[in-house]
Parts: C-alpha cells; structure tokens; sequence
C-alpha cells in the first residue's frame, strides 16, 4: 500500500514451490524459472497440481514474455 504497488498486475518470479505459492497468495501472476532448482520441481509441481502462470526457461525470458 505504501508504494502503491498493485499486486493483480504484478508477478512473483521464483524456483521454487514456495515461490509460486507466495506470488498466489498475494494475488501475482507467478513464473517458475526453470534455473537453480526450477528444473528439478517442475514435475513435483505438477502433482501436486500446482500450476505456474508462466514457466520460462530464465530470468531473462520470463522478463522478456511479461514485457510484451
């Protein structure tokens, strides 16, 4: 609220369960790079039916894709 920041346009970037779970639950759009160990929960991720709003191979990419 402070910097007036609006988290339904926004996105959490992260590797990791906790990542996705975080930008969720406070109303972002989450990316799942597949870095670090983006890669080796991605699989795990998906039987536990939790669902990325974008998977991106980097950074980079996802950066790339939120911009257009």
């Amino acid at each position: 609220q402070d910097h007036k920041i609006d988290l339904t346009r926004s996105f959490f970037i992260g590797d990791n369960e906790c990542d996705i779970l975080a930008g969720r639950n406070a109303g972002c759009k989450s990316v799942l790079v597949l870095t670090g160990k983006g890669n080796m929960i991605k699989d795990e991720l998906e039987e536990k039916n939790i669902t990325p709003d974008l998977i991106t191979p980097n950074i980079l990419t996802a950066v790339e894709k939120i911009i257009i």
